[in-house]
């Protein structure tokens, strides 16, 4: 092997052994900090040790007011939620009787079985665009 060879192959197991050597510092201080973590998790579990909190003094009578604020905006949030379940109920209900006339002029028309009404509506939908077609078209000119 030449000079420059060996020089470069040297030079390459110098890089990794450093690089070996920076992993192995790194992963264990993260195995340090990784165990104090645990520890101090430990201790406050076992000394049932919270953070501090200090809470605020609150008046009783502003005690009261604010919880009395917070019910009246819960029954206002709670009669929007009941318009809107009605108002959702009352579409629904429109929907489903659309539904229903539907089905009921199907069935008059002679069609019982799903297939036949699913064949009827897509026929039905085909004549509704040739029409919007043709008039479109007539429109146009």
């Amino acid at each position: 092997m030449s000079n420059k060879k060996l020089r470069e192959k040297k030079k390459k197991a110098r890089e990794r052994s450093s690089k070996e050597v920076v992993r192995r510092r790194r992963e264990s201080r993260q195995k340090k900090a990784k165990e104090q973590n645990k520890w101090e998790e430990q201790m406050e579990r076992e000394t049932g040790q919270q953070k501090d909190k200090i809470e605020p003094y609150i008046s009783p009578e502003k005690l009261k007011k604010m919880t009395e604020k917070k019910d009246e905006e819960i029954k206002e949030q709670l009669s929007h939620n009941i318009e809107i379940l009605k108002a959702l109920e009352e579409e629904y209900l429109a929907d489903q009787s659309v539904k229903q006339e539907l089905n009921n002029d199907l069935e008059k028309e002679g069609y019982n079985s799903l297939e036949e009404k699913l064949e009827a509506l897509n026929e039905k939908a085909k004549k509704e665009v040739e029409k919007r077609g043709e008039n479109d078209k007539s429109e146009s000119h």
